[in-house]
């Protein structure tokens, strides 16, 4: 029955599956259908019956009057029937068997019978073996117990009664040894009792010798026991026997002086914060470690007895600890490196053995590092530890922390730990320099370095093997009940080394990226920069000298060889990286993990420096400094341009492992940027762009490709690990599990967005540099005002430099960028009315001049300066020709303005700049547009814009004012009137004019 009573309704999904609600019996009878976790639906669709036999009353449709009978693949079932369903302890036969002959071929259930049958005779026949032995176990118990009865029964009571008359004679005669015996017993223990005294009478005439004897051999706690078991007899005695009398004199004597030599010895040894070393004074140094405890607990035994030194167990302790301390620094000193090296140590201790092994295996790394690591500092650690808790045991289990001394001997194991892994520390950055060496030395050869420095590697690793080694006995060590010691403060040691380990292994990898640094510099950068300086020679240089320069198609392929190259060279890096740390796995104490995770961070911060190192080959400054730059957002004012994008990048790593070595990289990059100052500008414009687009293509496959490298490297131990795992291999691989290790939050991506970004703006500000030096040629001869009513009779030369770099720029732009070669067709010249709409206001309106014109430049002014020339360093720049050409316009104006504001211009002058205008505003519509809902927007507004400023600049700093607003100029010569607009038509359209002159600045 389904819920709302309509059989026909029900789900018929074969995949469905039965999982009932038990919870607290409240919904007994619901029947849950839940699809498989294949199904995409994920529906649950709830069916509702008086009971869970569900199969009954689909089997007896006539049961049920609400619904016909259907054939069975109708029939809605709970589940589908597998071979796992006869062992669930909810194995309902019904639903199962009803499923079977619902979804299953009669092949497939005449396989499924036999098998079943196949399975009930197997079971049959298993269940009558164990029936027939567990019977004939049942027999051969029954015999056994029958024949224990007949035994004892056939034994009889004779046998009893034999024994016990045996027994009873074995008892009288030993009462009768016993009476005999008696007195010689008696007799023998009254002679050993006298002898005992004898011994103790022996013992105590001899009492001060054998003191001195003690005292002599070192055995202070001896002498002190014994003194104290003498003393209740000499107490006793001692007033009725005068020998008695003397020996406890000079007993009490011998005492003292030992109570005051030790209390001298143990304030000299102790004085930790004297400001002198305890070893260097007077005093006789320990000799060990157990001399100064048995110091210690000696003046701790006086301490209740008339020869106390006046220091009660917490003075004791400290200056035991003092002492030991002072002791242990001697074992790191280098002069006494060798003296106190492992081979020195007791032939049976660890650390002899383990040295003795690795001795026979590679005697160069036995002679190498681990013969100058300080071992014996650990051991006499361990041992210092060890004889605090024997000379000092826990009072009581009440007693506070403070008053048995645990934070003490805590306190002195994590101090000189610290300065024994500080020591260690020092000791192998010391001798890993040899990785440093092949970055300064660069006159060995590469081979020779690798080999010195994989040498150097094993030998840091069997030593970091070594040193864990060594550390973790230590930490077991300190970890027993009889030391006491805390066990967070034996497991931090542990971590403390294997975090040295790995700052080492850290230290090594960012090396070998250093040294991949200084290789992409000289293999692949260089080379790219040389050809740049080399094709083509300044115009200074002979012809002799100077080749042709590099297209700039040639120039983007020889960039993309270089980041290819480079890119190759990170692989191999990697890849040998990660495969010498699986090969010394075992000798390294560092996880693979920790290899790979060093490796990902070098990897990412190659990535950010060949990022900032190609916008320093570009001329900008590097975006990574730590300089804080003011920044001013602009507003925008126009509703149609979308506000422009800045590029974001937060949280960049800094390279601090090796600050300081990157010395020789600075100096070949100031070469490269010398050698690029001094190559000629079209080649250095094509560098630009070629820069921009290897900065692109890096963008789209650094990191993936630095990625894949980690990846595959490590490929063959994930598939070890898979096969391991599970039989099938469908484990997943835990070095591709989850997102992309290398580069998460896309940080290398956006870096070498933004350093495309700027080596973009870097060509537009090389480009509009170059026309504005163009715009501003012969600015001096605008001020000539010997001719009045000398008019201008075409466009300056110079303007039309500037369309020649505009033409090359366009040409390049499509070369890398797409798109088309121009924004729109040359329009034909426009009749007088239609100025104002083709060239502005401005241009063709004019003012009457005066102070009224003035007036209105100052009202002009306010809306025409708001004009972004320069973009911002973290500007997203548009990667498309209009926003190109836009940018070199507006930087080659805004020039050309300042160049204005510092000049004066005669009529003459006035009239030659709006000619020059006249020709810009004709021609911009060919080269710029406004494209509206994007960051162009107001790409062709704002270099209409930037030409009013010019002219308004201009016309402020001319002689004449009457000129001013004047578009009508009187040709004497030819007795007409000519106008700006008139000399730019007649220049380009008139037959008597040069042909080639709008080929050579337009595209049409």
């Amino acid at each position: 029955a389904v819920d709302d009573g309509t059989a026909d309704e029900a789900p018929t999904d074969s995949s469905a599956a039965v999982a009932t609600n038990n919870n607290d019996g409240e919904d007994e009878g619901n029947v849950v259908l839940d699809r498989e976790p294949g199904d995409n639906t994920g529906e649950h669709n709830y069916i509702s019956a008086n009971t869970c036999d569900i199969p009954s009353s689909i089997t007896h449709p006539s049961s049920s009057s609400s619904a016909p009978f259907r054939s069975p693949s109708q029939i809605p079932l709970p589940f589908t029937a597998t071979k796992a369903d006869l062992d669930s302890p909810n194995f309902n036969p019904e639903s199962h068997t009803l499923s079977h002959i619902a979804h299953s071929s009669a092949h497939t259930l005449l396989e499924t019978n036999e098998r079943l049958a196949l399975d009930i005779r197997t079971l049959d026949s298993t269940m009558q073996t164990l029936v027939y032995e567990n019977y004939s176990k049942f027999i051969d118990a029954t015999d056994a117990i029958k024949s224990i009865g007949t035994n004892v029964t056939t034994a009889g009571e004779s046998g009893l009664d034999r024994l016990n008359l045996g027994m009873e004679r074995v008892a009288q005669a030993s009462a009768r040894s016993d009476q005999l015996l008696r007195a010689s017993r008696e007799a023998v223990a009254e002679k050993l009792r006298i002898q005992r005294l004898l011994t103790r009478l022996d013992a105590l005439l001899c009492l001060p010798k054998t003191l001195r004897c003690d005292i002599a051999e070192k055995r202070h706690r001896k002498a002190v026991k014994s003194y104290k078991s003498a003393t209740e007899i000499l107490g006793r005695h001692s007033a009725g026997f005068e020998s008695l009398r003397s020996i406890e004199a000079e007993c009490g004597e011998i005492l003292q002086e030992l109570a005051e030599d030790l209390k001298k010895k143990l304030l000299w040894w102790g004085q930790a914060d004297s400001g002198m070393s305890a070893l260097t004074q007077s005093a006789v140094p320990p000799s060990s470690i157990a001399e100064i405890f048995e110091c210690a607990g000696t003046l701790l035994m006086l301490q209740d007895t008339a020869f106390s030194p006046g220091l009660d167990r917490r003075q004791c302790q400290s200056l035991a600890l003092s002492a030991c301390t002072q002791f242990l620094k001697e074992r790191l000193d280098p002069g006494r490196s060798v003296s106190l090296s492992p081979m020195n140590s007791p032939p049976n201790s660890p650390s002899r053995t383990e040295l003795e092994s690795t001795e026979t295996n590679d005697q160069d790394v036995t002679n190498g590092i681990i013969s100058e690591l300080p071992i014996a500092f650990l051991d006499g650690l361990l041992e210092a530890t060890t004889l605090y808790g024997v000379s000092f045991p826990v009072i009581g289990e009440d007693d506070s922390p403070s008053k048995n001394g645990s934070e003490l001997i805590g306190s002195f194991v994590e101090n000189n730990f610290g300065s024994f892994i500080e020591h260690v520390r020092v000791l192998l950055i010391s001798r890993s320099e040899s990785f440093i060496q092949p970055i300064i030395e660069e006159s060995k050869s590469q081979e020779e370095e690798e080999r010195k420095d994989d040498a150097n590697f094993v030998q840091v690793s069997l030593a970091l093997a070594h040193l864990l080694r060594s550390v973790r006995e230590l930490a077991s060590g300190l970890a027993l009940p009889e030391v006491g010691m805390d066990l967070s403060i034996a497991s931090a040691l542990v971590d403390q080394t294997v975090e040295l380990a790995e700052m080492l292994v850290r230290l090594r990898i960012a090396v070998k990226f250093a040294e991949l640094r200084g290789l992409v510099l000289k293999e692949c950068l260089t080379p790219l920069v040389r050809e740049v300086t080399q094709t083509d020679k300044p115009d200074d240089q002979t012809e002799g000298d100077s080749r042709p320069s590099s297209s700039l198609v040639e120039m983007i392929q020889l960039s993309s060889v270089a980041l290819s190259d480079g890119l190759q060279m990170a692989d191999d890096l990697i890849r040998a990286t990660l495969q010498q740390s699986q090969a010394t796995n075992t000798a390294a104490p560092v996880d693979s993990a920790v290899v790979k995770l060093a490796v990902q961070k070098n990897a990412r911060l190659f990535g950010i420096w060949l990022a900032s190192t190609l916008e320093q080959l570009a001329g900008c400054e590097p975006s990574g400094n730590d300089k804080v730059l003011l920044e001013m957002e602009e507003e925008e004012n126009n509703e149609d341009a979308k506000p422009k994008k800045k590029i974001g990048i937060a949280g960049l790593e800094r390279d601090n492992e090796l600050s300081g070595q990157n010395k020789d990289g600075v100096a070949v990059l100031s070469s490269l940027l010398v050698q690029l100052d001094a190559c000629s500008d079209q080649a250095y414009s094509n560098f630009l762009l070629a820069l921009c687009e290897m900065c692109r293509l890096a963008e789209r496959s650094i990191s993936t490709t630095l990625n894949q490298s980690i990846q595959s490297a490590m490929e063959e131990d994930a598939r070890v690990a898979e096969s391991a795992n599970t039989l099938f291999g469908g484990t997943i691989n835990p070095h591709r599990k989850g997102k992309d290790g290398l580069d998460v939050e896309h940080i290398l991506s956006k870096r070498f967005q933004l350093a495309s970004s700027r080596a973009l703006s870097m060509y537009i500000l090389d480009r509009g540099t170059h026309a504005a030096s163009h715009l501003c040629t012969g600015m001096l001869q605008f001020a000539d005002a010997r001719d009045p009513y000398a008019i201008p009779t075409r466009p300056r030369e110079d303007v039309l430099k500037l369309f020649d770099i505009i033409r090359a720029s366009c040409e390049d732009a499509i070369s890398i960028m797409g798109g088309d070669l121009f924004a729109s067709a040359v329009p034909s010249f426009p009749d007088e009315i239609d100025y104002a709409n083709a060239f502005g206001e401005r241009l063709s309106g004019g003012s009457v001049g005066g102070t009224t014109s003035g007036l209105k430049m100052d009202v002009e002014r306010m809306f025409i300066e708001n004009i972004q020339v320069y973009p911002h360093a973290f500007d997203e720049l548009e990667f498309t020709r209009n926003s190109v050409i836009s940018g070199i316009l507006r930087v080659a104006l805004s020039g050309l303005v300042e160049c204005v504001r510092s000049s004066v211009f005669s009529s003459l002058g006035l009239r030659q700049m709006k000619v020059d205008a006249v020709l810009l505003r004709y021609l911009l519509p060919h080269y710029v547009k406004d494209v509206y809902g994007t960051p162009d927007a107001n790409a062709f507004t704002s270099v209409c814009n930037a030409i009013d400023n010019v002219m308004l600049n201009a016309e402020q700093r001319c002689v004449d004012p009457e000129v001013i607003g004047d578009d009508e100029y009187y040709d004497s010569e030819k007795d007409e009137i000519v106008t700006p607009f008139l000399v730019v038509q007649q220049f380009l359209f008139s037959n008597d004019g040069d042909e080639s002159v709008m080929e050579r600045i337009s595209f049409s």
